[in-house]
């Protein structure tokens, strides 16, 4: 009768021993669930708190065609509409699904050129004022010619985590040339 009761109790220790690696493993498996989850929640909230939105009439977009073909201009104001400081320069603009913008398009709303360091801070504008980089890109624009404008924009990194926004508009042409 003394070994059947030993032998439970050894029986006992060792399942208990083995019940509490086993849960020792899954609280280790949960935190790593846990952390995924929390990564991805971080991610999403960037893209939310991200936001890019044209600023200005958009039936009423400056076209310069004073220079002639080659040389046409394009101002378009855009604005940090989110709750994100936004990194300038990896903006992309694209008209009528054409790229444009190397960075040394883009000036303060001032008219001030950008600081490298520039923090694109919430309500924050940068006015572009896109050139033709090859002759024709813009001809056939004139006045009340309709575009679209097509703004992509990513927020700086912030806990291993950036949002990005795109916003297509739209827009018409309004000839400023005197």
């Amino acid at each position: 009768m003394a070994d059947g009761g030993v032998g439970t109790l050894i029986i006992l220790i060792a399942s208990l021993l083995i019940s509490g690696i086993a849960g020792i493993v899954l609280i280790e498996a949960w935190g790593d669930v846990a952390s995924a989850n929390q990564s991805g929640v971080n991610a999403r909230v960037a893209d939310i708190e991200t936001d890019v939105s044209f600023a200005g009439d958009p039936a009423m977009v400056p076209l310069d065609d004073s220079g002639g073909v080659g040389t046409y201009k394009i101002t378009f104001i855009i604005q940090n509409s989110g709750s994100r400081v936004l990194d300038h320069t990896t903006l992309a603009l694209f008209v009528d699904g054409v790229a444009f913008g190397d960075g040394s398009d883009q000036k303060l709303a001032d008219g001030s050129a950008i600081p490298g360091d520039h923090k694109w801070g919430p309500g924050d504008l940068i006015v572009f004022e896109v050139t033709e980089t090859a002759a024709n890109e813009f001809n056939g624009f004139v006045d009340k010619t309709g575009i679209t404008l097509t703004i992509v924009a990513e927020s700086v990194v912030i806990a291993g985590h950036s949002g990005t926004d795109s916003e297509t508009y739209e827009v018409r042409l309004n000839d400023t040339t005197p």
